[in-house]
Protein backbone atom coordinates (compact mmCIF):
# COMPACT_ATOMS: atom_id res chain seq x y z
CA UNK A 1 0.00 0.00 0.00
CA UNK A 2 1.21 3.37 -0.95
CA UNK A 3 2.23 5.78 2.17
CA UNK A 4 -0.23 8.59 2.62
CA UNK A 5 1.36 11.74 2.13
CA UNK A 6 -0.49 13.87 3.43
CA UNK A 7 -1.00 13.60 6.96
CA UNK A 8 -3.98 16.03 8.19
CA UNK A 9 -4.44 17.37 11.77
CA UNK A 10 -7.93 18.30 11.54
CA UNK A 11 -9.99 15.86 10.07
CA UNK A 12 -11.40 15.88 6.25
CA UNK A 13 -14.61 14.95 7.15
CA UNK A 14 -14.73 17.84 9.93
CA UNK A 15 -13.43 20.21 7.63
CA UNK A 16 -15.98 18.93 4.86
CA UNK A 17 -19.01 19.38 7.19
CA UNK A 18 -17.50 22.33 8.42
CA UNK A 19 -17.67 24.06 4.74
CA UNK A 20 -20.44 21.73 3.63
CA UNK A 21 -18.51 21.74 0.41
CA UNK A 22 -14.52 20.73 -0.20
CA UNK A 23 -13.26 24.62 -0.43
CA UNK A 24 -12.55 26.80 2.21
CA UNK A 25 -10.86 29.97 2.90
CA UNK A 26 -7.50 30.58 5.14
CA UNK A 27 -6.07 33.00 7.21
CA UNK A 28 -2.10 32.83 7.85
CA UNK A 29 -1.32 34.33 11.30
CA UNK A 30 2.11 34.73 10.23
CA UNK A 31 1.43 36.94 6.72
CA UNK A 32 -1.54 38.11 7.37
CA UNK A 33 -2.81 37.15 4.17
CA UNK A 34 -5.66 34.92 3.06
CA UNK A 35 -6.24 32.23 0.19
CA UNK A 36 -8.56 29.83 -0.80
CA UNK A 37 -7.72 26.06 -0.87
CA UNK A 38 -9.04 22.53 -1.28
CA UNK A 39 -9.87 20.96 1.63
CA UNK A 40 -7.68 18.12 1.08
CA UNK A 41 -4.82 20.44 0.90
CA UNK A 42 -5.28 21.98 4.22
CA UNK A 43 -4.46 21.63 8.11
CA UNK A 44 -2.14 18.99 6.43
CA UNK A 45 1.72 18.15 6.67
CA UNK A 46 3.73 15.18 4.95
CA UNK A 47 5.31 12.56 7.89
CA UNK A 48 3.00 14.72 10.70
CA UNK A 49 2.59 11.83 12.39
CA UNK A 50 5.83 9.60 11.23
CA UNK A 51 7.11 8.15 14.26
CA UNK A 52 10.29 5.96 13.98
CA UNK A 53 9.56 4.76 17.82
CA UNK A 54 5.50 4.22 17.46
CA UNK A 55 6.54 2.50 14.30
CA UNK A 56 8.97 0.23 15.85
CA UNK A 57 6.33 -0.44 18.55
CA UNK A 58 3.33 -1.28 16.18
CA UNK A 59 5.38 -2.42 13.26
CA UNK A 60 2.84 -1.01 10.75
CA UNK A 61 4.42 1.86 8.76
CA UNK A 62 2.21 5.33 9.24
CA UNK A 63 0.78 3.54 11.94
CA UNK A 64 -0.74 6.39 13.82
CA UNK A 65 -2.29 7.98 10.87
CA UNK A 66 -3.85 4.88 9.96
CA UNK A 67 -5.14 4.20 13.24
CA UNK A 68 -6.86 8.36 13.54
CA UNK A 69 -7.89 7.62 9.76
CA UNK A 70 -10.32 4.62 11.44
CA UNK A 71 -11.35 7.07 14.36
CA UNK A 72 -12.11 9.48 11.81
CA UNK A 73 -14.56 6.99 9.59
CA UNK A 74 -16.34 6.99 12.94
CA UNK A 75 -16.34 10.03 14.14
CA UNK A 76 -17.91 11.22 10.46
CA UNK A 77 -20.50 8.98 10.71
CA UNK A 78 -21.74 10.60 13.82
CA UNK A 79 -20.78 14.41 12.86
CA UNK A 80 -22.30 14.27 9.38
CA UNK A 81 -25.63 12.86 11.06
CA UNK A 82 -26.04 15.74 13.69
CA UNK A 83 -24.62 18.40 11.08
CA UNK A 84 -27.90 17.63 8.57
CA UNK A 85 -30.22 17.62 10.72
CA UNK A 86 -28.82 21.20 12.55
CA UNK A 87 -29.16 22.17 8.57
CA UNK A 88 -32.73 20.91 8.02
CA UNK A 89 -33.86 22.26 11.69
CA UNK A 90 -34.32 18.87 12.82
CA UNK A 91 -31.94 19.14 15.55
CA UNK A 92 -33.46 19.10 19.45
CA UNK A 93 -30.36 17.57 21.49
CA UNK A 94 -27.61 15.28 21.13
CA UNK A 95 -28.08 11.47 21.44
CA UNK A 96 -25.88 9.90 24.19
CA UNK A 97 -24.06 7.53 21.35
CA UNK A 98 -23.45 10.42 19.69
CA UNK A 99 -22.23 12.49 22.86
CA UNK A 100 -19.63 9.80 23.44
CA UNK A 101 -18.31 9.58 19.77
CA UNK A 102 -17.79 13.22 19.61
CA UNK A 103 -16.74 13.54 23.00
CA UNK A 104 -13.64 10.97 22.50
CA UNK A 105 -13.12 12.96 18.89
CA UNK A 106 -12.72 16.06 20.63
CA UNK A 107 -10.33 14.81 22.78
CA UNK A 108 -8.20 13.23 20.29
CA UNK A 109 -8.38 16.44 18.18
CA UNK A 110 -7.25 18.49 21.19
CA UNK A 111 -4.15 16.62 21.60
CA UNK A 112 -3.23 15.86 18.01
CA UNK A 113 -2.57 19.62 16.26
CA UNK A 114 1.06 21.47 16.27
CA UNK A 115 -0.56 23.72 18.67
CA UNK A 116 -0.27 20.97 21.19
CA UNK A 117 3.33 19.77 19.75
CA UNK A 118 4.48 23.18 20.34
CA UNK A 119 3.14 23.19 23.56
CA UNK A 120 4.48 19.81 24.49
CA UNK A 121 8.18 21.00 22.87
CA UNK A 122 8.18 23.52 25.41
CA UNK A 123 7.16 21.94 28.28
CA UNK A 124 9.92 19.58 28.02
CA UNK A 125 12.34 22.05 27.83
CA UNK A 126 11.39 23.70 30.38
CA UNK A 127 11.64 20.54 32.67
CA UNK A 128 15.23 19.90 30.77
CA UNK A 129 16.53 23.37 31.56
CA UNK A 130 14.71 23.11 35.29
CA UNK A 131 16.19 19.78 36.15
CA UNK A 132 18.24 20.36 38.98
CA UNK A 133 15.67 22.72 40.95
CA UNK A 134 12.93 19.66 40.48
CA UNK A 135 15.58 16.40 40.84
CA UNK A 136 18.08 18.36 42.92
CA UNK A 137 19.22 14.49 43.36
CA UNK A 138 21.10 15.00 39.97
CA UNK A 139 20.07 11.77 38.66
CA UNK A 140 18.70 13.49 35.65
CA UNK A 141 21.67 15.74 35.04
CA UNK A 142 22.13 13.49 31.92
CA UNK A 143 19.26 14.34 29.82
CA UNK A 144 19.88 15.54 26.00
CA UNK A 145 20.40 19.54 26.37
CA UNK A 146 17.59 20.20 23.69
CA UNK A 147 13.64 18.74 23.57
CA UNK A 148 13.37 18.55 19.49
CA UNK A 149 10.17 17.88 17.07
CA UNK A 150 10.99 14.26 17.47
CA UNK A 151 10.83 14.44 21.16
CA UNK A 152 7.70 16.25 21.14
CA UNK A 153 6.05 14.16 18.53
CA UNK A 154 6.62 10.81 20.42
CA UNK A 155 5.09 12.32 23.28
CA UNK A 156 1.96 13.61 21.26
CA UNK A 157 1.74 10.58 19.44
CA UNK A 158 1.39 8.70 22.81
CA UNK A 159 -1.01 10.93 24.09
CA UNK A 160 -3.11 10.48 21.25
CA UNK A 161 -3.23 6.64 22.00
CA UNK A 162 -3.12 6.60 25.47
CA UNK A 163 -6.87 5.21 26.53
CA UNK A 164 -6.85 6.28 30.22
CA UNK A 165 -5.67 10.22 28.91
CA UNK A 166 -8.49 10.09 26.44
CA UNK A 167 -11.16 8.42 28.54
CA UNK A 168 -10.27 10.84 31.46
CA UNK A 169 -10.78 13.79 28.80
CA UNK A 170 -13.74 12.49 27.24
CA UNK A 171 -15.04 11.87 30.62
CA UNK A 172 -14.24 15.35 31.86
CA UNK A 173 -16.33 16.39 28.59
CA UNK A 174 -19.27 14.36 29.03
CA UNK A 175 -20.07 15.43 32.72
CA UNK A 176 -20.85 19.06 31.47
CA UNK A 177 -23.66 20.42 29.54
CA UNK A 178 -23.94 20.72 25.54
CA UNK A 179 -25.86 23.43 23.94
CA UNK A 180 -25.29 23.86 20.23
CA UNK A 181 -25.32 27.95 19.39
CA UNK A 182 -27.11 28.69 15.86
CA UNK A 183 -26.59 32.19 14.15
CA UNK A 184 -28.58 33.29 11.30
CA UNK A 185 -25.49 33.64 8.86
CA UNK A 186 -22.04 32.07 8.21
CA UNK A 187 -19.85 34.01 11.18
CA UNK A 188 -18.00 31.25 13.33
CA UNK A 189 -14.44 30.77 12.80
CA UNK A 190 -12.35 27.47 12.85
CA UNK A 191 -8.91 27.03 12.51
CA UNK A 192 -5.86 24.58 12.52
CA UNK A 193 -6.43 24.22 16.60
CA UNK A 194 -10.46 23.72 16.41
CA UNK A 195 -10.98 22.97 20.06
CA UNK A 196 -10.41 26.06 22.22
CA UNK A 197 -11.28 26.63 25.77
CA UNK A 198 -10.76 28.91 28.37
CA UNK A 199 -9.10 28.42 31.14
CA UNK A 200 -8.04 24.55 31.60
CA UNK A 201 -10.55 21.39 30.62
CA UNK A 202 -10.47 20.50 34.16
CA UNK A 203 -11.07 23.39 35.91
CA UNK A 204 -15.17 24.56 37.25
CA UNK A 205 -15.96 27.13 35.32
CA UNK A 206 -13.87 26.48 32.20
CA UNK A 207 -15.99 26.70 28.90
CA UNK A 208 -15.38 24.72 25.72
CA UNK A 209 -15.73 25.71 21.94
CA UNK A 210 -16.13 22.97 19.10
CA UNK A 211 -17.12 24.82 15.40
CA UNK A 212 -19.51 21.96 13.95
CA UNK A 213 -20.42 24.53 11.05
CA UNK A 214 -19.64 28.16 10.33
CA UNK A 215 -23.50 28.91 11.76
CA UNK A 216 -23.49 26.31 14.80
CA UNK A 217 -21.11 25.98 17.51
CA UNK A 218 -21.22 23.37 20.32
CA UNK A 219 -20.60 25.12 23.17
CA UNK A 220 -19.79 22.69 26.52
CA UNK A 221 -20.29 24.14 30.14
CA UNK A 222 -20.62 23.30 33.32
CA UNK A 223 -23.72 25.28 33.69
CA UNK A 224 -24.52 28.14 30.63
CA UNK A 225 -23.24 31.68 31.49
CA UNK A 226 -24.25 34.92 31.18
CA UNK A 227 -22.96 34.99 27.83
CA UNK A 228 -25.17 31.28 26.74
CA UNK A 229 -28.29 32.25 29.03
CA UNK A 230 -30.42 32.75 25.99
CA UNK A 231 -29.80 28.57 25.53
CA UNK A 232 -33.22 27.01 25.20
CA UNK A 233 -32.87 22.98 26.25
CA UNK A 234 -30.09 21.77 24.14
CA UNK A 235 -30.16 24.22 21.04
CA UNK A 236 -29.26 28.10 21.31
CA UNK A 237 -30.63 30.12 18.55
CA UNK A 238 -29.64 33.70 17.43
CA UNK A 239 -26.73 33.39 19.42
CA UNK A 240 -25.34 37.69 20.50
CA UNK A 241 -22.55 39.13 18.31
CA UNK A 242 -20.54 39.58 21.32
CA UNK A 243 -20.73 35.86 22.11
CA UNK A 244 -19.88 34.65 18.68
CA UNK A 245 -17.16 37.47 18.55
CA UNK A 246 -15.25 36.08 21.78
CA UNK A 247 -15.25 32.45 20.61
CA UNK A 248 -13.70 33.57 16.79
CA UNK A 249 -11.31 35.83 19.40
CA UNK A 250 -10.23 32.24 20.79
CA UNK A 251 -10.26 30.63 17.32
CA UNK A 252 -7.64 33.22 16.50
CA UNK A 253 -5.48 33.36 19.44
CA UNK A 254 -5.42 29.54 20.18
CA UNK A 255 -4.59 28.64 16.90
CA UNK A 256 -1.46 27.46 16.09
CA UNK A 257 -0.88 29.80 12.64
CA UNK A 258 -4.05 29.15 10.05
CA UNK A 259 -7.42 30.32 10.54
CA UNK A 260 -10.24 28.92 8.24
CA UNK A 261 -13.97 29.71 7.01
CA UNK A 262 -16.45 29.44 4.41
CA UNK A 263 -15.93 32.96 3.16
CA UNK A 264 -12.74 35.51 1.82
CA UNK A 265 -13.47 37.48 5.52
CA UNK A 266 -10.99 37.85 7.95
CA UNK A 267 -10.95 41.67 8.72
CA UNK A 268 -11.63 40.35 12.58
CA UNK A 269 -8.96 38.46 12.58
CA UNK A 270 -6.70 41.12 11.11
CA UNK A 271 -7.93 43.83 13.86
CA UNK A 272 -6.60 41.38 16.46
CA UNK A 273 -3.41 40.55 14.75
CA UNK A 274 -2.81 44.26 14.85
CA UNK A 275 -3.91 44.61 18.70
CA UNK A 276 -1.70 41.60 19.30
CA UNK A 277 1.59 40.96 16.95
CA UNK A 278 2.72 38.49 19.26
CA UNK A 279 0.25 36.16 17.54
CA UNK A 280 1.92 36.00 14.48
CA UNK A 281 4.84 34.14 16.33
CA UNK A 282 4.20 30.19 15.96
CA UNK A 283 6.83 29.98 18.18
CA UNK A 284 5.52 32.64 20.74
CA UNK A 285 6.06 31.04 24.88
CA UNK A 286 2.94 28.88 25.68
CA UNK A 287 4.86 27.77 29.03
CA UNK A 288 5.09 29.85 32.03
CA UNK A 289 8.05 28.58 34.33
CA UNK A 290 7.26 29.82 37.89
CA UNK A 291 10.11 29.20 40.80
CA UNK A 292 9.98 27.81 44.25
CA UNK A 293 9.27 31.57 46.11
CA UNK A 294 6.50 32.09 43.67
CA UNK A 295 5.08 28.55 44.71
CA UNK A 296 5.35 29.18 48.01
CA UNK A 297 3.42 32.62 47.71
CA UNK A 298 -0.08 30.80 46.96
CA UNK A 299 -2.15 30.46 43.92
CA UNK A 300 -2.81 34.35 44.27
CA UNK A 301 0.39 35.16 42.83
Amino acid sequence: MSRVKLEHYVPQVYLRAYANCDHLWAFDRRSSKSYGTAIDKMAAEGGFYDSQLFGQLVGVDQAAEKALSELEGRFGIVLNACVARLREHDFLRFLEPERRTLADMIAVQMIRTPETRVALRQLGQALVDNRSLLFPGGEWDRLDEQVGEAEARDLQIGLIFDEDVRRRLSGLLLKRLWLVAETNEAEIYTSDHPVVATGGWAIRGSEVFFPLTAQHLLVIVDEPSERWQHCVGNRASDAAKASIEYVNTLQVAQSFRRVFFVLDEFQFARELLLRDRDLANTERERITVIGPQDCRNGPDV
